[in-house]
């Protein structure tokens, strides 16, 4: 199979491109900035397909599938400067999956489990959606043009998804950064979401295209805890010190809403594909064992 990630130098992006190829499919990555190491340039805000894509990759054989990964993903950027955040998230997607279909090429669009407002975590497909914040309402526009206009692409919502290394920027570094420092680990009151593996997440979305899956799912690992919870095994599995301090999220002054409850169920997709996720203190227990133990005080 041929797969194009847009925003394959972001997070998941980058995962994804490496699972793909790993598994000898061929994939062409792109990323909005010139020089980086095997990706094609491709502005999001003023590239088209035919403009920055090789055409034989469009055109000859299968279509690619298109992998929609690049996104202002900043809530409170989305609300300060809904233009462009609109642009990057709503009005081009849009432009460049109606550019796709024209070469029948599958959609695999990256959304999240903010569509739901928070009151209640756990959430499956088929429930009400009422965003909180800007960004969760541009995910959800592209949603429902997906659902109106192209009912055969594939629509992952994902929560919180944490690497299994200290190598790129996620939750687990964030907090490892600040054990470092012996800074405290501060987290919202009582917000719960689904820690996931972003191996799986790439090894899901794979699966999911390979098996031409379509329609809307929730990829998420099993556990459902609040940020304090998952901090405290992250302290406990790795030895940290660092106190772990819950604070309301009155006061993290942030300017959009959030929602308090973000956890997803992702039984439908793991019994649709045949995998099982991994669990918080597996994703834990490999991050420690890849990223080796923190200096102690005395290194100082």
């Amino acid at each position: 199979m041929k797969f194009l990630v847009i925003g394959a130098s972001g997070f998941i992006g980058s995962h994804l491109m490496n699972e793909l190829r790993r598994s000898g499919h061929e994939v062409i990555g792109t990323s909005s900035h010139e020089g980086v190491d095997g990706l094609l340039k491709f502005d999001l805000l003023v590239d088209t397909l035919t403009k920055a894509i090789p055409r034989r990759f469009l055109e000859l054989g299968d279509p690619p599938v298109i992998v929609l990964a690049a996104v202002q993903g900043n809530m409170d950027r989305c609300l300060a400067d809904p233009h462009t955040s609109r642009l990057i998230n709503v009005a081009k997607p849009i432009a460049l999956i109606r550019h796709a279909m024209s070469y029948g090429a599958p959609v695999l669009f990256l959304s999240t489990g903010h569509v739901f407002d928070g009151t209640l975590g756990n959430r499956i497909e088929s429930e009400p959606i009422k965003p909180v914040n800007e960004y969760a309402r541009q995910k959800l526009e592209v949603e429902q043009f997906l659902q109106d206009e192209y009912p055969n692409a594939l629509i992952a919502r994902m929560d919180k998804v944490v690497g299994e290394t200290s190598r790129h920027h996620h939750l687990l570094t964030e907090w490892w950064e600040l054990a470092r420092d012996h800074m405290p680990i501060v987290c919202v009151e009582g917000m719960e979401i689904s820690p996931t593996s972003v191996n799986d997440i790439s090894k899901g979305l794979k699966l999911a295209a390979e098996r031409g899956l379509r329609g809307i799912f929730h990829l998420a690992g099993p556990d459902r805890m609040t940020r304090a919870e998952l901090a405290n095994r992250f302290c406990a599995i790795g030895n940290v010190k660092s106190p772990v301090v819950e604070k309301p999220l009155s006061a993290f002054g942030f300017l959009d809403g959030r929602a308090l409850r973000s956890s997803l169920n992702g039984n439908k997709f793991q019994d649709a594909i045949g995998m099982r996720f991994s669990t918080a203190n597996d994703i834990l227990q490999r991050f420690f064992k890849n990223s080796g133990a923190l200096p102690s005080p005395t290194d100082y």
